[in-house]
Parts: C-alpha cells; sequence; structure tokens
C-alpha cells in the first residue's frame, strides 16, 4: 500500500468534494469550494492512487500579542477521511504535513470540533490550548427597546473588531476570512452586524440555525454593553433560544467558560496579556 501527501492534482476536485461532503454534509461544500478553496491550500493523502484524506491550511490574518506584537497566522480546516480509510492514520499524516507547511507562516491554529479532539492535536502535532470563550444558552429574552442592527461592510465590521479587541491577544481575521463567515451567515439568513450600543459601537455575527435558534457566533461590545447588544439582536431576530459567543477572561470560572481553539506555540505571542486571547469566527 503506498501513501503519499501531496497538494491535490487539477482532476481531483470531485474527490476532495467526496472527502468533505462524507464528513461534513453538502451543507457548506459549495461555498467552501467556491470561496475559500486554492489547490495550493491544500495537502491529500493519495492511497494507491486515490486521494482518501484531506486537509486544508488557510490563510487567515494575523495573530496578535495585544502588546503591538503581530505574525501572520493560517488556520488548519477541514480535515477529513473517507469512511472506509478511516482508522488507519491517514487523518494524522494529513494535519502533520498542514502543521510543517504552516510554520511559513509563523502562526498555526485550529479549533477541534468536539471537546475529545483537544487531546488528540495535543499528541499528534504539538498543539496547545490557547483560545478560550463564553458560550451561554438564552431562552425567550423579552423585547426591550434597543438600537437599530445595521448591516455593515466587511472593511467597517473588521475596524470595529480592532478597536474592540486591541489591548487583547487575538487573531486579526482578514477580509477574505470575514467574507466566507459573511456568506455562510447569508446561507442560513444572518450576517455581519453594527450595534450602536450607549457605551460605544458593538459589532456581531450572527446565523439563524434551521431549528429556528439564532447563534450570535460573535459578540463585541464595549465594557458594560452587552446585554444591550444582545436585547437589540433579539429584536432583530426574533426567538425562542439564542447561543452566545463572546471573549472569556483568563481567571473566568464560570461553566460558560470553554476553550475553543489551539496554537502552535509562537515566542513571543503565546501566554501574552491577561485576556484569554479570542479566535473569534471558525467557520463553525
Amino acid at each position: 500500500m503506498e501513501i503519499v501527501i501531496r497538494p491535490p492534482e487539477i482532476d481531483e476536485m470531485q474527490a476532495l468534494r467526496r472527502i468533505w461532503t462524507s464528513a461534513f454534509g453538502a451543507g457548506d461544500e459549495s461555498a467552501f469550494f467556491s470561496h475559500y478553496f486554492k489547490p495550493a491550500y491544500c495537502l491529500t493523502a493519495v492511497c494507491d492512487g486515490l486521494p482518501v484524506s484531506a486537509g486544508y491550511l488557510l490563510p487567515f490574518g494575523k495573530l496578535r500579542s495585544g502588546n503591538g506584537e503581530s505574525v501572520s497566522c493560517a488556520m488548519i480546516y477541514g480535515v477529513a477521511v473517507l469512511p472506509r480509510y478511516r482508522g488507519r492514520g491517514f487523518g494524522t499524516m494529513v494535519m502533520r504535513a498542514l502543521v510543517s507547511l504552516g510554520r511559513e507562516y509563523g502562526a498555526v491554529a485550529l479549533c477541534p470540533s468536539d471537546d475529545g479532539l483537544f487531546r488528540y492535536y495535543r499528541n499528534c502535532a504539538g498543539f496547545c490550548d490557547w483560545f478560550y470563550t463564553r458560550e451561554k444558552r438564552l431562552i425567550s429574552l423579552p423585547r426591550v427597546a434597543a438600537s437599530k442592527v445595521a448591516a455593515v461592510a466587511l472593511p467597517e465590521y473588521g475596524r470595529l473588531r480592532e478597536n474592540l479587541l486591541a489591548d487583547s491577544p487575538h487573531i486579526e481575521m482578514d477580509l477574505h476570512a470575514l467574507g466566507y463567515q459573511e456568506i455562510l451567515c447569508h446561507t442560513y439568513g444572518g450576517g455581519i452586524y453594527m450595534i450602536d450600543t450607549p457605551g460605544g459601537e458593538s459589532c456581531a455575527v450572527v446565523e439563524k440555525q434551521q431549528n429556528g435558534t439564532v447563534w450570535i457566533k460573535e459578540l463585541l461590545a464595549p465594557v458594560g454593553c452587552e446585554d444591550y447588544a444582545i436585547a437589540s439582536i433579539a429584536a432583530a431576530f426574533p426567538s425562542k433560544e439564542y447561543l452566545v459567543r463572546t471573549p472569556a477572561r483568563r481567571n473566568d470560572t464560570s461553566r460558560s467558560c470553554r476553550r475553543f481553539g489551539m496554537l502552535a506555540a509562537v515566542p513571543g505571542i503565546t501566554g501574552a496579556g491577561e485576556a484569554a486571547p479570542w479566535f473569534g469566527l471558525a467557520f463553525d
């Protein structure tokens, strides 16, 4: 059995799509392959001439320390294996090759799809837990007088985001990454928004789920304005249930705080600052 790890060839697109849909379904397939995919961003494991596993290393933006230092950052995304080839190490081979390829960016990050994968990525590729988030579920928010939630252009959202995260370690997403997230939100109903909250402008990424739940995938607000921003979004997107993702603090011991993403250690960046590093949008 000959195994080769390499970029895909031009006639292997359908094979890559089959690998993707076998693991993630067809929901986001078209959006990813039309907006983000490039052969140079992909590595595939080929077994006896057949692509059986693939993963993607996506240029994502900059990893910022919160004290002025930054490095280019790439995100490992969509690692998957065809069902009948699982359990043979093909995914691990692709993951390790992507990490090696990602060193040219300066930083490599990823968001495990479930909590049990943190140990796997730590052991197979040397990642460390680094990004944290607060996630809470809110039921039947009352409608109150609130500010208008206004759609905002990607450059403006990026500016607001950087203003609100400037003093914290975080990933500054580039416009291409934000554009992909916007496409995903539009697919399910939602988008990228600004809210004029009392303490200054807030920003949010909102997506409706098929069951009617409104998922606020990123909410960034000035101190003391988070509840007002949530109420404004609830007025614009009526629902019986909301999921809200906001930055956490290192000393946060609440049940709503959880680890979110991992990072290959970067000298001078990892461990910097008081706030827990913020990943933000992981295309989940």
